[in-house]
């Protein structure tokens, strides 16, 4: 899930739709994009900016 992560985002920074089959992942671009999504709240709260990136969304 970690590869599947860091292509997802290679993906989005190069303007391209991250397509998960396509590099033979079982799981779909969804379980990416959720797994990508708690990869980085994980972070925020480590780093203690949680708040401050979930008031500015």
């Amino acid at each position: 899930m970690t590869q599947a992560r860091q292509l997802y985002y290679q993906a989005q920074k190069a303007g391209e739709v991250f397509d998960a089959a396509e590099f033979g992942f079982e799981f779909s671009t969804e379980d990416v994009e959720r797994h990508a999504a708690e990869v980085s709240k994980k972070m925020a709260i480590y780093n203690h900016t949680y708040y401050d990136k979930k008031w500015a969304a």
